[in-house]
């Protein structure tokens, strides 16, 4: 009788040891993927201010210049189409739709981001450079597109720990049980990343 209970109150220590085990690792997946669609939310805030910033760049040029609307017209779209995408994405689970987008978008500004599409603008149109309104936007996408592509940073390098994490053993094993999986990262537009600054054009 005293075996069968010094047995049985082992076999409860280890089955409440695993219990307190298994949340703990539940807990830290929880904390993890918390971060990472925190700094998604980042990512959406600093990309809302691109797409607006977008939308004051198309009316600056177009109040201010000759130009061709089809090409403004293609920006718009493209603009619309990757903030819906951003929108519709599923806490950065699922970034393939947003990556597309923005590619596309990228395409519409000529293939240089959106720092290369107003350099262009300001050496076909030198009188924009001469403008208050146009020398403040000029200021606000410089300081916009550093802080997406750090949000983008940011976001990556939390999705790069969560990863880890979830593929280690035992993690790996219970982390499928509770719906917690491997997560994309945010790959981005390599025009994005290589464009000059603005500056150089808007000082000559």
């Amino acid at each position: 009788m005293k075996g069968f209970l010094i047995t049985g109150g082992v076999v409860i220590a280890l089955l409440v040891l695993g219990y307190f085990s298994f949340k703990g690792l539940q807990n830290q997946l929880v904390e993890l993927d918390e971060t990472a669609n925190g700094r998604w939310s980042e990512v959406q805030t600093q990309y809302q201010r691109r797409f607006d910033l977008i939308d004051n760049l198309v009316a600056s040029v177009q109040s201010s210049a000759e130009f061709e609307q089809g090409t403004l017209i293609e920006v718009t779209k493209a603009r619309a189409s990757a903030f819906n995408a951003m929108n519709s994405s599923d806490g950065g689970r699922d970034l393939s739709g947003m990556e597309a987008s923005e590619n596309q978008l990228n395409v519409a500004m000529g293939g240089r981001g959106m720092r290369g599409m107003m350099m262009g603008y300001a050496e076909k149109y030198p009188d924009l450079k001469t403008t208050q309104q146009f020398a403040d936007l000029m200021a606000q996408i410089e300081g916009t597109e550093n802080r997406v592509a750090k949000a983008r940073s940011d976001f990556n390098e939390t999705i790069e720990g969560y990863n880890k994490v979830v593929k280690k053993f035992p993690m790996s094993l219970m982390a499928p049980m509770v719906g917690y999986h491997e997560r994309d990262y945010f790959k981005s537009v390599e025009a994005a990343e290589n464009a000059p600054s603005v500056r150089d054009s808007f000082d000559k």
